[in-house]
């Protein structure tokens, strides 16, 4: 995992091994526990930003498709923008909303 640190935004970027894809989507919460368990949590995180951060971790784990022949259609990361709005659990994690965003709005 990597934590670039900004002057004011933080990037997750979580690199899921292909049992780590698999785990995301049927228990996305144990992910983002087992996630933070392998780094710190940043500080100064604002409760808009972490809601954010949790829920593009939550749309990526529960959209994470095995393409054929091989890799992910959320790609070789999770990648977590701390400036990316609160959308919301239900808009995060909606097809309809994915289809559009693909885990990252604006």
């Amino acid at each position: 995992m990597e934590i670039p640190y900004g002057t004011s935004h933080v990037v997750v970027r979580a690199f899921p091994t292909e049992a780590g894809f698999h785990h995301a989507r049927t228990d996305f919460q144990g992910a983002w526990y087992q996630m933070w368990s392998l780094a710190p949590y940043p500080n100064d995180v604002s409760q808009r930003e972490h809601n954010s951060l949790y829920q593009q971790h939550a749309c990526h784990a529960k959209f994470a498709a095995q393409l054929l022949p091989g890799g992910w259609n959320t790609d070789e990361s999770f990648d977590l923008e701390s400036w990316l709005r609160d959308i919301g659990m239900e808009d995060a994690t909606s097809l309809t909303k994915f289809l559009d965003h693909t885990c990252q709005w604006d």
